[in-house]
C-alpha cells in the first residue's frame, strides 16, 4: 500500500510538471539580430502607443493611427497580433486613418465581432473598409454577413470559407489544445513556423521572428487556443448585399489548400481575386510591398 501511495504521488507530481512547465519567452531583437531597416523600423513601430477597451471582461488592444476621411480596420489571423500588419499601416496611414486590434481570449465570432463594434464605436468610425487574413478573413466573412451596414469594402486575405466541410478538416488539428498544456501547444505552433510557413514563404527572416516571437510569448497559449475555436465556429449566413470585395491567396499556402481556396471564390464570384505565387499563408510579411500595392488599388476602386 505504501508503495502504491508513492507511486500515485510520484504519478501526480510529474503530471503537474507536466502541464506547468513554462512556455520560453524570446523577444524580436533576440530572434531577428540583424540591424537593418527592417529591425529598426519595426521597433519604431512598436513605440506608437495603443488604446485599450473592456469589452464583457476583456481587454483589447488595439492600434488607432492615421488621418484620412476614411478608415481601415486589418484583422490578423490565429497567430499574430496588431503589429503583424505594421508595413501595410506605414504605408498606409498618411492617407486612411487605421485601426488594428489584437483580439484577446475570446473564442467565439460572435465575441470578437462585438469587441470590433465596441472599439469602433468608441474611435466614432461607424462605416470601414475591413482588410482580414486567415482567421481575420474569416471575422472579414462574419462582419459582412452580420453586420454589412459597417462594411464600405471587404479583403478576404489567405482565409477558407467557414463552413461544416472546412470544420471537419480542421477540427482534428485543433482538437488537441484542449487538453495540451500551453508550452508544448507554442512548440508545435513554432515547430510549424520553422518547418513549414518559412520556407513557403520564401524565406522571409522577418516573418520567420516575428512568428517565432509570438510562439515564444507574445501571444499566450489561451490567446491561441482561443482562437482556435474562433475558427471552428461556423455560420451559414452568407453575404446579402453589393460589398465590393478582394479575395488575396497565394498559389502555395500550407494552410488553405487549393480546394478551399476555390471554394471561397466560388462563395463570392463577385469579388476580384489576386493570386501570389509562392508567399506562403503570410505574403503581407514575404511580401509587404507588392501586398500593400493591391490594397492600393483595391482602395481606389
Amino acid at each position: 500500500m505504501k508503495v502504491i501511495k508513492i507511486i500515485l504521488a510520484l504519478s501526480i507530481t510529474l503530471i503537474l510538471t507536466f502541464f506547468g512547465l513554462p512556455n520560453p519567452r524570446k523577444n524580436f531583437e533576440a530572434l531577428y539580430p540583424k540591424q537593418d531597416n527592417i529591425s529598426d523600423n519595426f521597433n519604431k513601430f512598436r513605440e506608437i502607443p495603443l488604446q485599450s477597451l473592456q469589452v464583457n471582461q476583456e481587454i483589447w488592444n488595439y492600434l488607432s493611427v492615421g488621418q484620412g476621411k476614411e478608415c481601415i480596420l486589418f484583422l490578423h489571423g490565429m497567430g499574430g497580433a496588431y503589429d503583424i500588419w505594421w508595413q501595410q499601416i506605414v504605408a498606409l496611414k498618411d492617407s486612411f486613418r487605421i485601426i488594428a486590434p489584437t483580439y484577446p481570449a475570446v473564442n467565439t465570432m460572435s465575441g470578437l465581432a462585438e469587441g470590433i463594434l465596441a472599439i469602433l464605436a468608441k474611435e466614432n468610425q461607424s462605416r470601414v473598409h475591413v482588410i482580414g487574413s486567415s482567421l481575420g478573413g474569416d471575422l472579414a466573412q462574419y462582419l459582412c454577413a452580420y453586420h454589412p451596414e459597417i462594411v464600405k469594402s471587404a479583403v478576404f486575405g489567405n482565409t477558407f470559407v467557414p463552413d461544416s466541410e472546412f470544420k471537419a478538416v480542421a477540427e482534428p488539428m485543433f482538437a488537441s489544445l484542449k487538453w495540451a498544456p500551453g508550452w508544448l501547444s507554442m512548440y508545435v505552433f513554432r515547430k510549424g513556423i520553422r518547418e513549414t510557413h518559412y520556407p513557403a514563404s520564401g524565406n522571409s527572416d522577418f516573418l520567420l521572428a516575428y512568428l517565432l516571437e509570438q510562439g515564444y510569448g507574445a501571444m499566450s497559449a489561451s490567446q491561441f487556443s482561443n482562437r482556435a475555436w474562433c475558427v471552428l465556429d461556423i455560420y451559414d449566413k452568407r453575404l446579402s448585399i453589393d460589398i465590393p470585395l478582394l479575395i488575396i491567396e497565394s498559389d502555395n499556402d500550407p494552410l488553405v489548400p487549393l480546394p478551399f481556396r476555390e471554394k471561397l471564390k466560388d462563395t463570392y464570384p463577385g469579388a476580384a481575386v489576386y493570386t501570389f505565387s509562392g508567399a506562403g499563408h503570410f505574403p503581407y510579411l514575404s511580401h509587404p510591398d507588392l501586398y500593400t500595392q493591391i490594397i492600393k488599388e483595391h482602395l481606389r476602386r
